[in-house]
C-alpha cells in the first residue's frame, strides 16, 4: 500500500524550505570578471620575502636582515663569491625558508652569518628561528653563529658545504635537523644546546661537536671521518645510533651519561665516558682497530688516563681491545662477549657483580687492586676466567672452561708478582670453578681461599702457593661429605 505525506507534513516541510531559501545567498554571479576567492601562502603565514627590495645586501653578503620579525624564502637563494648568503644583524628573527635552498657557489662565504660584528654585540643574531630549508655548497661554513645563540632550528639541512654545517653558541634546540658531507665537523656549538631526532653522516669531522652539558635524544652518527658524538664535559646522549665513524663512537666528559645506545663498527673504539660518567642499556659491538681500542672505556676526556664510571646492564661484543675497561666504579648486569682482549678490566677499588664474560681473547675479569668480583660468570676464555692482584674479594663466581687457547688458563688466578710487588691479600670464597686448565691457581702468597668447589680441571683443581691461609681441601668425588669444616675447599 503506497504511503503519503500528511497535509500536516507538507506544510512543516513547506516552512523549512522557506526557511532555507530565505538565509542562501543570491543565485546569479556577481557582475564583472571571475576572480579566486581562496587565501594564499602569505595571507595564511605572513612574513617579509627576502629580496632585492626587502634585504637588500651589501658588500660581503647577498641579503641582509637588519630587523627583527618574519622571513620567508620565495625561491633559492643563491651565492656569490666573496658573499654570504644571508647576514642577519637583529635578534629575534624568524627565517622560513619554505623547503627552498640556500645555494653556495665555489668561493662564496657561509650561508647564513649570524655573528654581526662580534660577540654580544648589537648587531649579532641571538634569539633565532631557523626552519623547513637546505644550506648547501658553501665556501666556508653553512651557519657561522658561533656569537650567537638561543636558536631553534627545525627540519633543516647542511649539506656539502666546505666548513662545518652549522657553528652556533648556547642554549640552542635541533629537532630533526640533517647534517651531511660537510669538509669538517657536521655540527659544532657552544655550551647547553639539544639535538632531537637528528642525523649526522659522511663529514669529514665529527658528526656532532657539542659543548659541555649539551644533550642528544634518537639522533644518528654514522661514517663521519671524526668521531660520532663528542661533549667535551657532561652532557647526555640517549637512545643513538651511532655506527662506522673513523674514530670513537660517543665521547662524554666529566659527569655524562650514555644510555640506550647502539655503537658499533666505529674504528676508533665504542664508547669514552669521564670521571664519574654512567653508561647503561648499551649494546656496543666491532668497535676498535687495535687492541687499546675498547668497547667501553672510562677515561678523562683531555687525557688516557683511566678514571671512575659506573656501567650497567650493557652488551659488549667483539670489540678490539678490552670490552669494558674501566678504574673503578661500578659495572653490573654486563655481558662482555668475543672482545680482542680481555672482557671486563677494573684496576682500581670498585664492584663487578652479576657479569658474564664469555669467549675473550684474554682474561674474562680481571680486577686490580681492592675490587670486588661477585656473583659472575666467566667461561671460555683464552686465558683465565678471574684473575685478580692485590686486596680483592672474589666470591660466589662461575668459571668454565677457561684456557681455551694455547696459554694455560685457570678459573681463578693470582700470578707470582715478585718481589718487591706482591700479589696478595686477596679473599676467594665461594666459587665454582670447572673444566679449566687449573681450577683456582693461587702463585703468590698472603691469600685466603676458602669455602671453594672445583672440579674436572685438566691440570689440577687446586694449585696453591705455601704461604697462604686456605680451608682444608676434601676430595668427595662420588661421596657423601661428612666433614663439619665451614671453610673447607672440595674437589669433586
Amino acid at each position: 500500500m503506497a504511503k503519503s505525506c500528511s497535509p500536516a507534513l507538507w506544510v512543516a516541510c513547506g516552512s523549512v524550505a522557506a526557511v532555507v531559501l530565505s538565509h542562501a545567498g543570491p543565485l546569479d554571479p556577481p557582475a564583472g570578471p571571475i576572480a579566486p576567492t581562496y587565501r594564499t601562502l602569505s595571507d595564511i603565514e605572513p612574513g617579509i620575502v627576502v629580496g632585492p627590495s626587502t634585504t637588500p645586501g651589501d658588500a660581503d653578503s647577498v641579503f641582509k636582515i637588519t630587523k627583527p620579525g618574519r622571513y620567508v624564502l620565495a625561491g633559492d637563494v643563491v651565492g656569490a663569491a666573496g658573499k654570504h648568503g644571508i647576514e642577519i644583524e637583529a635578534a629575534h628573527v624568524t627565517l622560513d625558508c619554505r623547503g627552498f635552498q640556500i645555494r653556495g657557489v665555489p668561493g662564496s662565504l657561509a650561508g647564513i652569518d649570524g655573528n654581526g660584528t662580534g660577540p654580544g654585540s648589537p648587531t649579532s643574531a641571538p634569539y633565532l628561528t631557523l626552519r623547513n630549508g637546505v644550506i648547501t655548497g658553501w665556501g666556508a661554513n653553512g651557519v657561522t653563529a658561533n656569537n650567537a645563540g638561543a636558536w631553534v632550528v627545525e627540519e633543516m639541512k647542511f649539506a656539502s658545504n666546505t666548513g662545518t654545517g652549522i657553528t652556533v653558541n648556547s642554549g640552542t634546540v635541533f629537532t630533526r635537523c640533517y647534517f651531511y658531507l660537510n669538509s669538517a665537523d657536521g655540527c659544532q656549538t657552544s655550551n647547553h644546546v639539544e639535538f632531537l631526532q637528528c642525523f649526522a653522516s659522511q663529514n669529514g669531522g665529527h658528526g656532532y661537536f657539542a659543548g659541555s652539558d649539551s644533550q642528544l635524544v634518537n639522533c644518528e652518527a654514522g661514517s663521519n671521518g671524526g668521531s660520532g658524538i663528542v661533549v667535551p664535559l657532561g652532557g647526555r646522549v640517549t637512545g643513538c645510533t651511532v655506527t662506522l665513524n673513523n674514530s670513537v663512537g660517543i665521547m662524554v666528559g666529566d659527569g655524562g651519561s650514555v644510555n640506550d645506545c647502539h655503537v658499533d663498527d666505529n674504528l676508533g673504539g665504542g664508547i669514552i665516558i669521564g670521571k664519574g660518567g654512567n653508561v647503561f642499556r648499551c649494546a656496543v659491538d666491532g668497535n676498535g682497530s687495535a687492541t687499546n681500542q675498547h668497547g667501553i672505556l672510562a677515561r678523562l676526556y683531555s687525557s688516557s688516563t683511566v678514571t671512575t664510571a659506573t656501567i650497567t646492564d650493557c652488551i659488549v661484543t667483539t670489540n678490539s681491545g678490552y670490552g669494558i675497561y674501566t678504574a673503578g666504579g661500578t659495572v653490573r648486569g654486563c655481558m662482555a662477549e668475543a672482545n680482542g682482549n680481555s672482557g671486563i678490566y677494573m684496576s682500581d677499588r670498585g664492584v663487578i657483580v652479576e657479569c658474564t664474560a664469555k669467549a675473550n681473547t684474554g682474561t674474562g675479569i680481571i680486577g686490580g687492586q681492592s675490587v670486588s668480583i661477585l656473583h659472575c660468570t666467566a667461561g671460555a676464555n683464552t686465558v683465565h676466567g678471574i684473575q685478580v692482584f692485590d686486596d680483592c674479594l672474589v666470591r660466589a663466581n662461575t668459571c668454565d672452561s677457561n684456557g681455551s687457547g694455547s696459554a694455560i688458563g685457570s678459573g681463578i688466578y693470582v700470578s707470582d708478582a715478585g718481589f718487591p710487588l706482591f700479589n696478595s691479600d686477596n679473599r676467594i670464597e665461594e666459587n665454582n670453578c670447572s673444566d679449566n686448565d687449573y681450577g683456582i691457581q693461587v702463585l703468590d702468597s698472603n691469600n685466603l681461599i676458602i669455602r671453594n668447589t672445583c672440579t674436572t680441571n685438566s691440570a689440577a683443581n687446586f694449585n696453591l702457593a705455601a704461604g697462604n691461609t686456605k680451608g682444608t681441601i676434601f676430595s668427595v668425588a662420588g661421596a657423601d661429605i661428612t666433614t663439619s669444616n665451614s671453610y673447607a675447599n672440595f674437589e669433586y
